[in-house]
């Protein structure tokens, strides 16, 4: 993923160019061949387009998850809340829209194949990742309403590229004008 900036000079003078993602606190640009290296800080910088933070709602029914999951996808520039189940869900969905859910299938039982038919018929604009310990489901026809599938590792570099896969193809909540979660 890239992120796209300008940094604005004075009145007229501007220059654009690409970072790789994530792109948090200082960039250097130029080439070694010319020496030319500048650094900037972010707020230098003005955001122009490309894969950006991401709103991530996690529906999990064990805390150490959402911590765990929290830390490394803000690593990877996005923004993750932790809810524990239905009525958290519910609560959650009324109040803002993530621009993606992450959902384990196993929440006090089979729960989640439940919730994930759940947030489908509430919209289908949001997509949905099984996040599960369980590799038994990946046949499981159920799983063609989700949007994606991840076996739980703590080793988080598939769920992070399946996660880049499911946004780049669909636009972000935030982007279309629907509420987000606060800073």
């Amino acid at each position: 993923m890239d992120i796209y900036f300008i940094l604005i000079y004075g009145e007229l003078q501007a220059e654009s160019f690409l970072v790789p993602f994530p792109g948090a606190g200082a960039v250097t640009r130029g080439s070694p061949a010319s020496g030319n290296n500048r650094h900037y800080s972010q707020h230098n910088l003005i955001f122009l387009g490309g894969s950006s933070m991401a709103n991530i709602l996690l529906v999990d029914d064990q805390p150490y998850m959402g911590d765990f999951l929290s830390e490394e996808l803000a690593d990877a520039g996005h923004n993750l809340k932790w809810v524990g189940g239905n009525d958290e869900l519910v609560i959650e969905l009324e109040k803002n829209t993530p621009d993606l859910i992450l959902l384990d299938v196993f929440i006090n039982g089979f729960q989640g194949w439940s919730l994930l038919a759940q947030i489908k018929r509430r919209t289908e604009r949001i997509p949905v990742i099984i996040l599960t310990a369980y590799d038994s489901f990946s046949k499981d026809p159920r799983l063609a309403q989700a949007d994606g599938y991840v076996i739980k590792d703590i080793f988080t570099d598939k769920l992070k590229s399946k996660i880049g896969e499911v946004l780049d193809a669909k636009p972000l909540a935030g982007a279309m004008g629907n509420s987000c979660f606060p800073p």
